[in-house]
């Protein structure tokens, strides 16, 4: 990443959507990309690792945060058959290219222009929330996620990060553990690492 960050609702470099075709958990998908977006050309590392590190999400409740082009969240919704999906980013742009692959792959898609969780309702809780957080915007954009899972977790979810082992997974791990239960990596692998944490129980 450079220049603006990817976590700006309104990037300032000029728009240029197109369609890149990318192959998710073995299937070939069709996806709107557009500059100022993260991985506007192909589907990040990272973002397949988690992928294929996370449980059946079939008839699940899934909460895909700073949701880029939709990559993690309509992939589980049309090949996880995630019971129900709601993606969030604070890039308008971003939003737009979610609706726009939505349409074109004619399902509906419950995705919401805000700054993390204040997208959601009070009582919404999902299954699981899966993120590849926008480092290069800074731990306070970030990990504000991490501290206020357990809210929106339901009983038996968890949260689910991947992040490069270089860029701070050591950090994003303590962190979580600071505000989730059983916190363990489940994958390394071309120098990231995903973990994942349990919610934590009011005391």
């Amino acid at each position: 990443m450079s220049g603006e960050g990817y976590a700006t609702p309104q990037p300032h470099s000029r728009s240029r959507p197109t369609v890149i075709e990318v192959a998710v958990l073995g299937h070939a998908l069709s996806f709107w990309v557009d500059r100022g977006v993260f991985s506007s050309q192909h589907l990040d590392p990272g973002t397949e690792i988690l992928l294929a590190a996370l449980p059946p999400v079939a008839g699940r409740a899934v909460l895909d945060m700073g949701a880029g082009w939709g990559a993690i969240g309509l992939s589980l919704s049309r090949l996880g058959r995630a019971g129900r999906v709601v993606l969030i980013d604070v890039n308008e742009r971003a939003v737009t290219l979610v609706r726009e692959t939505a349409r074109q792959w004619g399902i509906s898609a419950d995705v919401r222009l805000a700054d993390g969780y204040q997208g959601l309702a009070e009582d919404e809780r999902f299954d699981l929330i899966v993120t590849n957080p926008p480092v290069r915007s800074g731990k306070g954009t970030y990990y504000p996620w991490v501290e206020q899972a357990s809210a929106h977790l339901a009983k038996g979810g968890s949260f689910w990060a991947v992040i490069r082992t270089k860029q701070g997974a050591a950090s994003l791990a303590r962190h979580m553990q600071q505000h989730l239960d059983r916190c363990r990596r489940v994958a390394r692998q071309s120098g990231y690492e995903v973990w994942v944490g349990d919610r934590r129980e009011a005391p």
